[in-house]
Parts: C-alpha cells; sequence; structure tokens
C-alpha cells in the first residue's frame, strides 16, 4: 500500500493567532496507487478569529494613561510662588547672619522663561555689610514657576530672627 502525504495548514496570519501546519501520511487505500500528494488546506481564519486569538495572547486592554497634566505659564509668578520661594532659601538667608535681628529687604529679579533668581541685592541697613554678598548668593537659589513676562523684580522682606 502506497502513502501520500497529506499537509493541512490553517491560514497565514499574524503571530499568536494560533495556526499551525502539520504533515502526515496516511495511507491512500489503493494498493497500485502512483505516488501523488494529497494537500488539504484549510479555510483561513476570519479577521475576528484573528482578533480573539491575538487578544488571548496580549492580556487584557489598557486604556493609555493621559498625559501629565502641564502648568500653563501665567502673567507673573503668583505671591504664593514667591513666597515658596521664600521659604525654600530661608534657612540659607538665616545662615548667612547668626545672631543678627530684625528685617533684611532683597530685592530680586526672577526670568521669566526659567523662573530663576537671576539677580539679588540686599538693600536697607545690612546692605553694606560682611553678611549681604552671602544673603544675596542665598537669595539666588530662589526660584518660582516659569511665567510670560521676561522678567519680574520683586523686594522681599525676611526676617532674620525674633528681636
Amino acid at each position: 500500500m502506497r502513502r501520500a502525504l497529506v499537509v493541512s495548514w490553517l491560514g497565514v496570519c499574524a503571530i499568536g493567532c494560533g495556526a499551525t501546519r502539520t504533515t502526515a501520511s496516511e495511507p491512500t487505500g489503493e494498493p497500485d496507487a502512483p505516488d501523488a500528494a494529497v494537500v488539504v488546506v484549510a479555510e483561513a481564519p476570519s479577521d475576528d478569529e484573528r482578533i480573539d486569538a491575538l487578544l488571548a495572547t496580549s492580556g487584557p486592554i489598557v486604556p493609555p494613561s493621559p498625559p501629565p497634566a502641564t502648568r500653563v505659564p501665567s502673567d507673573t509668578p503668583t505671591r504664593a510662588d514667591v513666597m515658596a520661594a521664600m521659604r525654600s532659601v530661608e534657612a540659607a538667608v538665616r545662615a548667612c547672619a547668626p545672631g543678627a535681628t530684625g528685617t533684611v529687604s532683597v530685592r530680586v529679579v526672577f526670568d521669566g522663561p526659567t523662573g530663576r533668581a537671576v539677580s539679588a541685592e540686599v538693600e536697607g541697613a545690612l546692605a553694606h555689610s560682611d553678611v549681604a554678598p552671602c544673603i544675596a548668593r542665598a537669595m539666588r537659589d530662589a526660584s518660582v514657576p516659569p511665567f510670560v513676562q521676561p522678567s519680574m523684580t520683586a523686594t522681599l522682606p525676611f526676617r532674620l530672627a525674633t528681636e
């Protein structure tokens, strides 16, 4: 008895659709039949079947996260922004004048596109003292969120210690 080659192939589809290709020998049923190949091709899976197969192998569908909220720059920093900038450098300013009492005023220029303090100048009684450069340097570490205007100048009072 001769055998014929039987090939079963479930269509061509994307990776993960479950398609298989098998090869087997099967008797032809005719003892004197010439060598022949019998090819059986199954119908390709439908689009729905392919999608189901892909979903089954890829896990649950999770919608993408929304992009993080971006802050739209305001025309100038808010009062709260300036107060937060002052608090961020308060300890460094006080460390410049240990034991000093009273209030020192510092004129600060903030850059709009970056929000960084680009200059600081001590005003008042301590303007020409030995601690003025240290206070000005500490204030240049302050920053506010970026804003639309090219720059903003603010005079900020700092209480060095309680009197």
